[in-house]
C-alpha cells in the first residue's frame, strides 16, 4: 500500500488540554493539572504525549473508576514517571511485538544510523530491495520509521526519533553488533 508521512509540530498546551479532555472525558480542574504535567513531562511532543499517557495506562496511573463511572487518573503517580525511561520501556516492548525479520531489519538500520537509504540497507542485509521495503514499511505501520521526504530518486528513511534508534540498536545481541557494524561498513565501501 502507499504509505504516506505527515509532519507534526509540538502540541501547545491548550492542545494537550484539549487532548486530555478528550480522552477521559471530562473538563474539571484536575484534568487541567494532569494536562499540565504531560505537557511538561513531553514538552507537547506528539510522540511522547502519545507515548507517555500510554505508559500511564500501562502503569495503572490512568484506570476506569467502575463505581463513579468515569476515567480517573494518579496525577502524583504521573508526575513521578521518568519519561525517557517508560518511553525507552515502551518502545522495546512494541519493537519486539514485530516479526522478527523487521526487528533484524530495524536492528540492522539502528546501526546504519537515523537516517538511512533503502538500498543500503537491503545491500547490508543481503536481501532484495522489495523483500528489505516490505519490511521497511512495516516499520513505517508500526510508527516506528518514516519515508524521508525530498530525496530524488532515493528512498531514504528515518526513525521518528532517537530513541527509537536507540531501542531498536539493542535488537542486536551484543556478541553480534561488531559483526553486523564490520558489515555495514564493508557494504557501505562497495
Amino acid at each position: 500500500g502507499i504509505s504516506r508521512n505527515i509532519l507534526l509540530e509540538s502540541f501547545k498546551r491548550s492542545e494537550v488540554q484539549e487532548l486530555v479532555e478528550d480522552l477521559l472525558k471530562r473538563t474539571d480542574r484536575a484534568v487541567s493539572e494532569l494536562a499540565e504535567i504531560i505537557y511538561e513531562k513531553t514538552q507537547g511532543n506528539a510522540f511522547f504525549v502519545k507515548q507517555f499517557i500510554g505508559a500511564m495506562y500501562n502503569e495503572e496511573y490512568i484506570f476506569f473508576d467502575e463505581e463513579k463511572k468515569r476515567w480517573e487518573f494518579n496525577a502524583v503517580g504521573a508526575h513521578t514517571m521518568n519519561i525517557t525511561d517508560n518511553v525507552k520501556d515502551l518502545l522495546v516492548s512494541s519493537v519486539s511485538k514485530l516479526p522478527l525479520q523487521t526487528q533484524r531489519v530495524l536492528g540492522h538500520a539502528a546501526l546504519i544510523g537515523v537516517n538511512f537509504t533503502l538500498t543500503t540497507l537491503a545491500h547490508c542485509m543481503r536481501q532484495s530491495v522489495e523483500e528489505t521495503r516490505e519490511l521497511v514499511n512495516a516499520a513505517i505501520e508500526a510508527g516506528l520509521l518514516m519515508n524521508k521526504i525530498g530525496t530524488p530518486g532515493r528512498n531514504t528513511y528515518s526513525f521518528i526519533h532517537d530513541l527509537v534508534q536507540s531501542a531498536c540498536k539493542k535488537l542486536i545481541p551484543d556478541e553480534d553488533e561488531a559483526r553486523v557494524r564490520l558489515s555495514i561498513a564493508q557494504n557501505m565501501l562497495d
